[in-house]
């Protein structure tokens, strides 16, 4: 399959060709759920699929972890100074 197919396959990443996990796309139109309509997606990442791909495949959840972990680098810090605070005032 060369990369062009794989891009164009509803079942792949855009973005790192990994499998997406997308209930719909392998076919399961009487899908309750799926991974991704519980995640908040960012739209810089999907500002990075190719532009005739979007609206027609999925990413895969780890590009949404990456893209969190790269938007929010110093989240546990955050997370653990505010934990201290809440600790200490009580």
């Amino acid at each position: 399959m060369s990369q062009r197919q794989t891009l164009n396959d509803p079942t792949r990443c855009p973005l790192c060709l990994a499998d997406n996990h997308c209930v719909v796309a392998v076919g399961e139109a009487e899908a309750t759920s799926c991974w991704c309509w519980t995640e908040q997606v960012s739209p810089s990442l999907l500002q990075r699929i190719p532009t005739e791909l979007r609206g027609q495949v999925c990413v895969c959840r780890q590009c949404v972890v990456d893209n969190h972990r790269d938007a929010w680098p110093d989240l546990p810090t955050v997370v653990q100074m505010r934990l201290s605070r809440i600790r200490r005032d009580r």
